[in-house]
């Protein structure tokens, strides 16, 4: 569980409080402009502006594989895991391969209204440009 604490700066006064459960131990929380964040909330994003008032959402059809904001925090990469097996097989595959299978992903392009603009197939582990 998280507690969420909005204050104001200049009184240290706490004015709001929220409390969130995650589900896991992954990146829960994205900047997402001024005074706007992101969340990740069981399977759904969320987009919260001042006060902690929930802007937008959106529904994830699987298990959320990432988040990448633009530098202007206007636009998300979004992965969510198109599941190819049941929890018990993955298990196995795990056991018999000694590392995690790989997964269909759908990466979605976002928008800062969370509406989806474009979307594109890949394969996890999934990698970046660029990334090592």
């Amino acid at each position: 569980m998280i507690r969420v604490l909005v204050m104001d700066l200049n009184t240290m006064k706490i004015e709001q409080t929220m409390d969130w459960r995650i589900h896991d131990a992954n990146q829960y929380l994205w900047p997402a402009g001024p005074g706007r964040v992101l969340v990740h909330v069981g399977r759904e994003l969320r987009l919260y502006g001042s006060q902690l008032k929930q802007e937008q959402t959106i529904a994830l059809d699987g298990r959320l594989a990432f988040v990448t904001t633009s530098p202007s925090k206007t636009y998300f990469a979004v992965g969510v895991v198109q599941e190819q097996h049941s929890e018990k097989i993955h298990r196995e595959l795990v056991r018999a391969e000694g590392r995690e299978p790989e997964d269909d992903v759908e990466v979605r392009v976002l928008d800062a209204k969370l509406h989806v603009l474009a979307t594109v197939p890949a394969v996890l582990p999934f990698r970046a440009a660029g990334a090592i």
